[in-house]
């Protein structure tokens, strides 16, 4: 599955997410109307991918995450204060 923590966060949060096959794995953060905050696209990936993510500047609000492996896609929902 896919792990967020802390949640809430101030901007500084982890990534946690485990793949079992070889593939292209896309991150991407976006705000409620959708506009990309970040975004990293790890390709030829296998295993735990452990990430430290650092917004710097953010405001205040509820952000999205998505990580898309090729076969599915998952969303998780961030609140940053």
């Amino acid at each position: 599955g896919l792990e967020v923590f802390p949640n809430p966060s101030d901007g500084n949060f982890n990534i946690v997410y485990n793949i079992n096959q070889l593939t292209n794995l896309s991150i991407t953060i976006t705000n409620l109307v959708g506009e990309k905050v970040f975004q990293n696209i790890y390709n030829d990936y296998i295993g735990e991918i452990n990430l430290n993510i650092a917004l710097k500047d953010i405001r205040s609000s509820v952000y999205f995450i998505m990580i898309n492996d090729g076969d599915s896609a998952k969303t998780r929902k961030i609140v940053i204060k």
